[in-house]
């Protein structure tokens, strides 16, 4: 947690230079790298266990949340850059990430509206078309012993109605049938 604080700092330190478009998006990119990368270590941590010299001005109990903060700064600051539709991609990838399939929509679809003729455009029109699409996903948890039953798990999203049936296969069998 305090090497993120750090860093986190030092790249204030180099906005509060100024520079170029390039440099201060590189600074507002690193830093949402830097709390995505760490995120699962620093949901881990809460604020409270934090050491007294961490006095952060950022919620780092909070790493997506902080890094789509950083993204948008981009697309506050630079609007009309090429980086402003890349960042909101970004932001909206972190949502989809976390299961947020409505915000990560309505981000894509700013991208849409505000930068139709771009690349990220046709990124954002294929993962809205890529969220809408019915999906269903199966998996067993783990291999079951003999003579116990498996665990399963599904996912389904954008499905009315599921029907399917399981049986049981011996898979020693499947496989000298196949030889």
């Amino acid at each position: 947690v305090y090497a993120v604080a750090l860093t986190l700092e030092a790249y204030d330190r180099v906005l509060a230079l100024g520079g170029s478009i390039d440099d201060q998006v590189r600074s507002l990119r690193s830093k949402a790298q830097v709390v995505q990368n760490m995120a699962w270590q620093l949901e881990q941590f809460p604020r409270a266990k934090w050491p007294p010299q961490i006095q952060s001005k950022y919620d780092l109990s909070r790493p997506i949340e902080l890094a789509i903060q950083f993204e948008r700064e981009i697309v506050r600051r630079f609007p009309d850059s090429i980086h402003a539709p890349q960042a909101l991609v970004r932001v909206a990838s972190l949502l989809a990430g976390r299961q947020d399939f409505v915000g990560a929509i309505a981000v894509y679809q700013e991208v849409v509206d505000r930068y139709g003729k771009s690349d990220d455009a046709k990124i954002a029109r294929d993962s809205i078309a890529q969220i809408k699409a019915p999906q269903l996903s199966v998996g067993v948890d783990g291999a079951a012993p003999p003579g116990e039953k498996p665990k399963y798990h599904w996912n389904a999203r954008n499905l009315a109605r599921i029907e399917f049936v399981a049986y049981s296969v011996d898979l020693f069998d499947v496989l000298r049938k196949t030889e």
